[in-house]
Parts: C-alpha cells; structure tokens; sequence
C-alpha cells in the first residue's frame, strides 16, 4: 500500500488553530475543536484525519490540555486519541509531527496505523 503526505504538519496545527480560535464549532461539553483536516491519502481516495479539542470542561486554567483524534479510513482501524504534553500550539505541533511520522512508518512497514 502506498500513501502519501497530502500536507505539512505546521499547515494542519495552523487550520486547526484557526479554526478552535474562530469558536465556530463547539462539541456537546461547550468545548472548542477543530474541523477534521486530512493529512494522509492513499491511492484509493481514502484518507486519515486529525482533529484537535480544547480540553477544558470542568477544569482550572492550569489543568487545560489538547486532544488530538485521529480518523484512519485508510486500513479502517479503529481512532486513536493522542494528548499534547502543554496547553500550546508547540506542544500540538511536536504531537502532530509524531504522529505523522509514526503513522507513515507504521503504514510502510505494517499495512497500518499502529
């Protein structure tokens, strides 16, 4: 199977933050995410995807964090939830970064997105 990086790591924390800080999309605990942005695509169309949460229900400022989903379509497994060690676009970044590289390894070498 082959795959290919549709985008860069920086790009995807950029929307996603553009995104979170428009405030457009709240989930069910009033908490701001993201869109789901591709970042994968194999050569039958289909793609894996990341969105990122603002984690702060219920939580004092300190405690605030970011989950990032990922949606694989490609090998159909089932999401995976990743957390950024700070509350900051660098944290994300270095996670976001990880994961696609994780992702893409594991793809060449498995067949899939451990």
């Amino acid at each position: 199977m082959s795959v290919n990086q549709v985008t860069t790591a920086t790009e995807i924390v950029d929307f996603m933050f553009d995104e979170i800080e428009s405030g457009e999309i709240i989930n069910s605990f009033g908490e701001r995410t993201s869109d789901y942005y591709s970042f994968l695509a194999d050569d039958t169309g289909e793609s894996m995807s990341l969105q990122l949460t603002e984690e702060t229900c219920g939580l004092q400022p300190e405690e605030y964090f970011y989950m990032l989903l990922l949606v694989d379509n490609i090998t159909s497994k089932d999401c995976d939830v990743f957390f950024a060690d700070k509350f900051t676009k660098e944290s994300v970044l270095a996670l976001v970064e990880s994961v696609i590289t994780n992702c893409i390894a594991d793809i060449q070498t498995q067949g899939k997105c451990a």
